[in-house]
């Protein structure tokens, strides 16, 4: 399915001004949006909420959303449904994920948000893209929400969009749907 625009959404702390979304945006064109929430002090809910309201206050419609990490996190809970998904290196942040997380994994976004998980909404047109170096947790859940999707390990590669693999292999899906 064709699509026009393209909304990227960075993991937990990423923004518009990293160079690895300035140059998505600059491969991609005019029509590449980066949406970064407001990480600090706000909750999972939150995000997803900005996320939305982001959507809905720009009157953005057939477009493909890409998340990576969290960011994938907030598209995967959302109720809008996007034209095609891209699930980058998605964090394990669902209920059945959730109490296999070590203390260490867990204090970065802190256990207040933990506690605030979502539920997976499943979309059409999903692709999963993970890092072979990823930790083991993050193949489980693929492998648990993926049913039918399309599932793209990149050799070599663990938890980084910016490593060039990885952000050859979002391109190529991209331009897939243009």
């Amino acid at each position: 399915m064709k699509t026009t625009q393209t909304i990227i959404i960075p993991g937990f702390g990423g923004n518009a001004k990293m160079v690895v979304y300035r140059k998505f945006q600059k491969t991609i064109g005019k029509d590449c949006y980066v949406f970064a929430p407001t990480w600090k002090y706000h909750s999972i809910e939150d995000w997803i909420n900005e996320y939305e309201c982001f959507i809905i206050e720009n009157n953005i419609r057939d477009f493909t959303a890409i998340g990576f990490s969290v960011g994938a996190y907030i598209i995967a809970c959302s109720k809008i449904v996007p034209q095609k998904t891209i699930y980058a290196s998605m964090s394990p942040l669902f209920a059945d994920d959730i109490h296999k997380w070590t203390p260490k994994m867990i204090r970065p976004l802190g256990k207040w948000r933990i506690n605030s998980v979502g539920t997976y909404a499943k979309k059409p047109e999903t692709t999963f893209i993970v890092g072979e170096k990823e930790l083991p947790i993050v193949f489980d859940m693929v492998k648990r929400i993926s049913g039918n999707s399309k599932v793209i390990t990149i050799k070599g590669v663990g938890h980084d969009i910016s490593d060039k693999k990885y952000f050859d292999t979002v391109i190529d899906l991209i331009k897939s749907t243009k």
